[in-house]
């Protein structure tokens, strides 16, 4: 089985959830620790847990900078890694939003710039159409679980 050790270095908490089937409160990482090392294999999604925007658009919060480096670092680290960047908005079952594709489009536009090669990154916009809680959801923090960019390893 292929695998890849992911080392965090910058102190960002990340969240990888698996199977997008698997409950919504399960996770197999859920740290906010420097120096961790992630199992991931392929089909694996990583959350980026303080990537921020903007209410209402793709204009990236400039204390989200961190979160960007250290994806951009693990990129550089591992040069077999292949990823997808996938956008997702909540309070809405849409299965496209201009605000969803922009945000993981901003994530694949930095590696990019960041001389990451385009073969290695990839960015999908999947709207509403998969939530972690239900929508319409009950309170402010489900909002928040369901509005994400995920990473999924693709090959490694």
């Amino acid at each position: 089985m292929n695998r890849i050790f992911l080392t965090f270095i910058l102190l960002c908490s990340f969240y990888a959830i698996a199977q997008e089937d698997s409950d919504a409160d399960t996770a197999l990482f859920n740290y906010d620790l420097e120096g961790l090392t992630i199992d991931g294999k392929v089909g694996d999604k990583i959350t980026l847990q303080n990537l921020n925007f903007e209410r209402g658009g793709h204009e990236l919060r400039l204390k989200s900078e961190p979160v960007l480096k250290e994806l951009l670092k693990i990129m550089e680290d591992h040069p077999d890694l292949k990823i997808q960047i996938q956008g997702h908005i909540c309070c809405l079952n849409d299965d496209s939003n201009e605000v969803s594709s922009a945000r993981a489009e901003l994530v694949h536009n930095y590696l990019r710039d960041n001389c990451i090669d385009e073969e290695r990154i990839s960015y999908k916009d999947f709207g509403g159409t998969k939530p972690i809680y239900p929508m319409p959801e009950k309170n402010k923090k489900q909002r928040e679980k369901n509005r994400r960019v995920e990473i999924e390893i693709i090959e490694n």
